[in-house]
This record gives structure tokens, sequence and C-alpha cells, in this order.
């Protein structure tokens, strides 16, 4: 069975079962699941824990044994296996022997990156789901970070004026790690023990760091998606912590040819939904590439492909122009649809 992480707090109230699979990206997330989880096992009986950190090298008979052996004081024990990533080809065959050999009498929780949909289906999930459950756990999106904040903000006793929690959450956009510690300062600093605690736009200015941290995929699909300020942002903290632009430059080089692709096809006569589909362009990246395709034709797309190139011969010393200003011009154009006048050499 699946459990959401919305249905989690009342499974949990329940019996538990004898597996559970977590997985997912997002360390905060996947750390308070499992807090939550044990918490209901101890309050079941299961007193003991046995701890595997696996890689390449681990030794699955440590399983077998672990699954053979008493608990010491007699009653159910959890068996936490962590995955940095995902089970390979011989984890994945242990974990199906431990499906079939298990009696159930132990709780096994397994904690592993994100699985996708062709993950799900694999014989050890089917296996160990059936007397079990999958918890899966979704990065929070940007547009969904103002709720989840004030979810947080709430459970602390304090009330937030809307002004504050978007502040607070352009604070520590890409960490919830950060969001969450925010607020337990937060919560001593206002004191909302007694839950009449408020927060306003000067309390946060003054309290919270930037701690917001951007990956280049988000730099990108917040130009697509036309949001300039907040592109231009998250280049510049990409740029303050050493990222670096060749292979930043060839990213955006791949999206613009997805997007002169559709345009193409479009302007061929297709609706847009056809197009995206026909340039194989992933169901969650479609309302990206629609919102881009309103700004973007395919001449427009055309010089800023020929603006890449000119880039990326400066980036390797081959061209005059300031590499580091021209991306950041070609970012802009990207997001706002317009083409900015050139300085002239």
């Amino acid at each position: 069975m699946q459990v959401s992480p919305q249905q989690l707090d009342k499974h949990l109230s329940g019996p538990l079962r004898a597996n559970y699979i977590i997985t997912g990206d997002e360390p905060l997330l996947l750390q308070e699941s499992q807090d939550k989880l044990r918490a209901a096992a101890r309050a079941q009986g299961c007193v003991e824990r046995e701890i595997y950190d696996v890689d390449a090298k681990f030794d699955w008979g440590q399983l077998t044994s672990a699954a053979q052996a008493m608990s010491l004081f007699g009653d159910r024990k959890i068996i936490e296996l962590r995955f940095k990533t995902k089970p390979d080809k011989a984890g994945q065959k242990a974990l199906l022997e431990y499906a079939e050999m298990s009696g159930g009498e132990d709780i096994l929780l397994i904690t592993c990156a994100a699985l996708d949909k062709r993950g799900l289906e694999a014989k050890w999930v089917k296996a160990l789901s059936e007397n079990g459950a999958v918890i899966r756990l979704w990065p929070v999106a940007r547009s969904e970070l103002p709720a989840w904040i004030n979810r947080r903000l709430r459970d602390a006793g304090i009330t937030a004026s809307p002004e504050a929690v978007e502040l607070l959450a352009d604070r520590v956009e890409g960490n919830l790690l950060a969001a969450a510690q925010e607020v337990d300062k937060l919560r001593i600093l206002v004191g909302g023990e007694d839950g009449n605690a408020t927060l306003d736009t000067d309390t946060v200015m003054r309290a919270v760091s930037d701690s917001a941290r951007f990956d280049v995929f988000g730099l990108i699909d917040t130009a697509l998606q036309g949001d300039t300020v907040r592109c231009l942002r998250k280049l510049e903290s990409l740029r303050a912590e050493g990222a670096e632009e060749i292979p930043l430059l060839a990213l955006i080089s791949r999206e613009l040819r997805g997007l002169y692709q559709c345009a193409s096809l479009i302007a061929g006569g297709q609706p847009m939904a056809r197009a995206l589909q026909t340039a194989r362009i992933w169901d969650k990246r479609k309302p990206l590439y629609e919102a881009a395709l309103k700004r973007l034709n395919t001449n427009k797309i055309s010089k800023l492909l020929l603006d890449t190139a000119t880039i990326d011969r400066a980036q390797k010393g081959l061209d005059q122009s300031d590499p580091e200003a021209a991306l950041t011009t070609l970012l802009v154009e990207i997001s706002t649809g317009r083409r900015l006048l050139r300085k002239i050499s």
C-alpha cells in the first residue's frame, strides 16, 4: 500500500505494518517521517533498533542475521536500512529474499532516494509493500512553500502576516532544513509558546538569514516561467557559491533547442499541447514550456541560440565580450521575451 505524507499521522496511530519504504530527495522530510515512524514504533513496544548504512560494499548477510536474531528484550525491533541512493541489483535481491523469509515480527524501515514510477513497480517494492507501506515524499515547490511555512508557524504558535510568510519563503527557498530552523528560532524570538505571537516583515528582516539554496535546474525553470527577479536572484546566489557557468550555459542551450523544436511545430500549425507531446516534453515541465512559448517564437529563440554560441566563445577566451554579463542578459531575455540592447565594442 501507499501512504501519502498527509495520511502518515493517521496511519501511524493504528497498528504498524512489517515493512516501510520512505523514498524522497528532501533530507528534512525524510528525517521527520522517520522520526514519526520510530516514535509510533516505540509506543507500540519496539524499543530496540538496528541501523545499517548501505553502500556498494554492504554485507547483505547482516540483514539476514538481523531478521533471524531475537530482540534482546523479546519484543519487536526496528531494522533500519539507510540508502544514499537506491538499492542496486544485489540489494534488490536481498530485500526480495527478506520479504519471503520474514514473518513480520520486526519492522523493516528503508529510506532511499526518490523512486520513479518504474522503481515503484520493482519486485522488491511490491513484495515488501504487501505487508508494508510506501511513503513517497515530494519536494516542496516554490509555489507551495508559503503554505508549508505557514503551517509550521501555526504549529509553533505564531500568527504571521502573508507578507512576512512570503518574505520568509524568499529567504529560505530551496532549503527546507533552514526553513524549519528559522521557524524554531522565531518561536523563541517572538514567544510562540502561548499561541498569541505575531510575526511581521520587520521581524523577519531582522531575524532571518538568507538561507536560499538554488541549483541550476531551478534557475532555468524560473527563467522559463518568466520570473525575472527570482531568476536573477538565483543566478547571483549560484555565482556567490562559485557555480561553474560553462555547464550552466550547456543546460540553457539544451533547453533553448527544445523550445525551438516546439516553436517550430507550433509555427507549422500544431496546437501547443500536441507540439509539446511530439517534442516529448515531460508532463511536469509542460507548464514551463507553455509559459515560455507565449513569449518566445522561432525567430527570438534562434537569436538566443546564436547568443549562446557567442557566450561559449567568450567563456573560452575566443571572444572579447564579458561572458558573465552576456549570460545575465541571456536569462533576462528568456524570462521577458524582449531583446535587450547590446554594447557595441
